[in-house]
């Protein structure tokens, strides 16, 4: 696996984005969920092998073609 993730930011709905990738690319999967209380904040996944993060950041950045990449 990949040394490094994208991490796609979200307003709060990664989970559910990350669930709708995964079933869209063969060889996808949902790695781990790590929540606060009941609500997911971060998800790792991978799409057909390669690694990202969804984080339910908030609304604290408006919605930009960025990206981050952590290692």
């Amino acid at each position: 696996m990949s040394k490094v993730q994208t991490c796609l930011w979200f307003n709060g709905n990664g989970a559910a984005a990350a669930e709708f990738y995964v079933g869209l690319i063969p060889g996808s999967s949902i790695d781990t969920t790590y929540a606060v209380g009941t609500e997911p904040l971060m998800v790792a996944f991978a799409l057909a092998g390669v690694p990202y993060v969804a984080l339910n950041g908030g609304n604290h950045c408006t919605l930009t073609p960025a990206a981050s990449i952590r290692s």
